[in-house]
């Protein structure tokens, strides 16, 4: 799903307001969402946060999510709880996702998203969280 030009502007102001760096593109976000589908046995609960707010929403990927079905080129539908526009959320919306760290399956992931491809990464005790801009 394409966004309405005036929201897409909004998006890309707060984007230009709020951040420094970019690190992700719509392409390594359906590469990443796709690992994840294939690989949902390695986490429990995937955390998301969007640029316009401090709430942590969840991801929910099942196993079963289907490119251009649940997930497409430059978004995603029913994916993230609570979204701003129901049921899609664009990509570039999303600031980070994160996993809650269990050892061995944090590391399995981390390993596994690094094949995929050159992802912005902050590993803590805490979590694995792919970031897709910087303050």
């Amino acid at each position: 799903m394409k966004n309405e030009p005036a929201l897409d502007d909004k998006i890309d102001k707060i984007i230009k307001r709020n951040y420094s760096s970019t690190f992700m593109n719509n392409s390594k976000w359906v590469k990443l969402i796709g690992l994840l589908v294939k690989n949902h046995n390695l986490f429990d609960v995937c955390n998301v946060k969007l640029i316009y707010d401090d709430e942590i929403r969840r991801l929910i990927i099942q196993g079963n999510e289907t490119y251009e079905l649940d997930y497409y080129q430059d978004s995603m539908e029913g994916m993230i709880t609570k979204p701003i526009t129901p049921g899609w959320v664009a990509y570039k919306e999303i600031e980070w996702i994160s996993f809650p760290s269990d050892k061995s399956n944090t590391q399995a992931l981390e390993i596994l998203i690094k094949k995929t491809g050159e992802f912005r990464s902050d590993v803590t005790v805490d979590y694995l969280r792919i970031l897709a801009y910087l303050k």
